[in-house]
C-alpha cells in the first residue's frame, strides 16, 4: 500500500537552536512543551522514495517534489515547528492540532552505510526516505579493537579562547548567518560590513565587550577588527569538530578534513574513535565529503561511493 504523500505536514531532525524555541499547547495532537523552527545540518539535504518522490530538508523550510509544506515563518499547522514527540521520534508540524494535519513521527537511521528518514504512519504504515547523496561503506578490518585517536581539544569556553582561534557555529547558514560589524552601534541598527554564512569559519578573539545589554565579541577576520554577537553561544563556539550519534553510528561532524590533524579543534567533551565516520564539510562552498578510518592501514580514507 502506497501512503499518501499529504501525510508530509512535518519532519524530524535532532538539533536544537536556544533563540527559536516555542511553546505548545496541551490541545494540540503532540502535546509537547517546546518546538524549534529550524532543522541541524545532519538532517539538511535531499531524499528519495522508492516511488520516486522526492524531499529536500532545508534550514527553514522543508518541501516535497518542488511545493514547500513547511516554513520556519509560516503560522499554524503549516509551520515548521520542530519538537521531540517520544524517546526516540521527531516531528516537523508539533502546531499540528489533528492528526490529519500531522506529519507524524520521524527517526533517522543510518542502514548499510546511507541515511533514511523513517517516517512512521497510522496503522502501522511507514515510508523510508534515501538521502540522495553519497555515504560511507562499512569496510571489514583484519583488526576489530577500536580506539581514540588523538586530536587537540578546544578549550571549554570562549572566555578561554582570547587571543585564539573561535569558529562560526554549526547553525550558521545564508539564512541566518554571523553579521560582522565596524562599531557596536552598527550591529544594533543591522549594519553589517561581513556575513559569514557557513559554519567553521575560523576568527581570531581579540576579547569582549559589554554594552550593559548584550555581549560583543572582539574579533579578527582577513586582517580586519569587526564586533559579533557573543551572547548566545551559538555564533562563535571554541571548536570546529564535534561527535554525533545517530541510530547507533557516532559522526564527527567537522569543517576540518581528518588529514588536516593541526587544524582540528575538537570539542572538549569528546573524543573521535577509529570506528567514528569523519563527516567533513567544506566551509567555503558547503559541499560533504565522509571519511572512514583503516585499522589495517591507520589512515583516514575519503569514501567514493
Amino acid at each position: 500500500m502506497r501512503v499518501s504523500k499529504l501525510l508530509l505536514t512535518g519532519v524530524a531532525f535532532l538539533g536544537f537552536v536556544s533563540f527559536n524555541i516555542g511553546q505548545v499547547y496541551a490541545s494540540n495532537y503532540f502535546p509537547v512543551r517546546h518546538y524549534h523552527s529550524y532543522t541541524p545540518r545532519s538532517w539538511r539535504g535531499t531524499y528519495h522514495t522508492s516511488d520516486g518522490d522526492m524531499m529536500k530538508v532545508n534550514t527553514y523550510s522543508v518541501s516535497l517534489n518542488g511545493k514547500t509544506f513547511y516554513r520556519s515563518n509560516w503560522h499554524g499547522w503549516r509551520k515548521l515547528a520542530f519538537a521531540k514527540v517520544d524517546s526516540s521520534h521527531y516531528t516537523f508540524n508539533v502546531l499540528a492540532k489533528y492528526g490529519y494535519q500531522s506529519s507524524r513521527r520521524w527517526h533517522l537511521k543510518y542502514k548499510n552505510g546511507k541515511k533514511e528518514l523513517i517516517n512512521n504512519l497510522e496503522m502501522g504504515y511507514s515510508q523510508v526516505w534515501y538521502k540522495s547523496v553519497h555515504h560511507t561503506k562499512k569496510v571489514k578490518s583484519k583488526k576489530t579493537q577500536v580506539y581514540g585517536l588523538d586530536y587537540h581539544s578546544a578549550p571549554e569556553s570562549l572566555k578561554s579562547c582570547v587571543g585564539h582561534m573561535v569558529y562560526t557555529g554549526d547553525w550558521v547558514d545564508s539564512s541566518d548567518p554571523v553579521g560582522l560589524t565596524t562599531t557596536m552601534d552598527n550591529y544594533d541598527n543591522n549594519i553589517f560590513a561581513v556575513k559569514l554564512e557557513t559554519g567553521g569559519v575560523p576568527l581570531i578573539l581579540s576579547g569582549f565587550k559589554h554594552d550593559g545589554i548584550q555581549k560583543m565579541a572582539l574579533v579578527q577576520y582577513n586582517g580586519q577588527t569587526y564586533y559579533a554577537y557573543a551572547d548566545t553561544g551559538n555564533d562563535l563556539v571554541p571548536y570546529n569538530t564535534y561527535t554525533q550519534s545517530l541510530s547507533g553510528d557516532t559522526f564527527v561532524i567537522s569543517s576540518v578534513k581528518p588529514t588536516d590533524t593541526k587544524d582540528v579543534a575538537l570539542k572538549s567533551s569528546d573524543q573521535v574513535l577509529t570506528n567514528n565516520i569523519w563527516d567533513y564539510t567544506n566551509p567555503n562552498t558547503g559541499n560533504e565529503i565522509y571519511y572512514h578510518y583503516s585499522l589495517n592501514k591507520d589512515k583516514w580514507y575519503q569514501d567514493n561511493d
